[in-house]
């Protein structure tokens, strides 16, 4: 892949524990870094939840590697849609990575 091809600008994100300001524990998204990528949408589907009709899509985006990536972790992409990494695929060369993401499913 040619670096000309990474055309979207994505923040990746993890969930960490804090407290309140009145000491109540909570979960946040903190930022882990930001990068450059190529965003592609695979499939999409429909499916009903909790009595309400939910779309999620399929998704690629494929970065440099980076050992900090884990499928815990979520992106978040230059237009703010939301993708959870179900799975980082590395490159035989190892230089790229390939999160598969769902984006829609429950949006973080």
């Amino acid at each position: 892949m040619r670096s000309e091809e990474l055309d979207s600008f994505v923040e990746v994100q993890q969930l960490v524990s804090g407290s309140s300001s009145v000491g109540q524990p909570l979960l946040v998204w903190q930022r882990v870094f930001t990068c450059w990528a190529s965003v592609l949408d695979l499939s999409g589907n429909q499916y009903i939840a909790s009595g309400a009709t939910k779309n999620s899509i399929a998704s690629s985006i494929k970065v440099r590697s980076d050992v900090r990536l884990s499928p815990a972790m979520r992106v978040i992409n230059d237009d703010g849609s939301i993708y959870d990494i179900e799975a980082i695929l590395k490159s035989k060369d190892r230089r790229w990575m390939t999160l598969m993401c769902k984006k829609g499913a429950n949006d973080g």
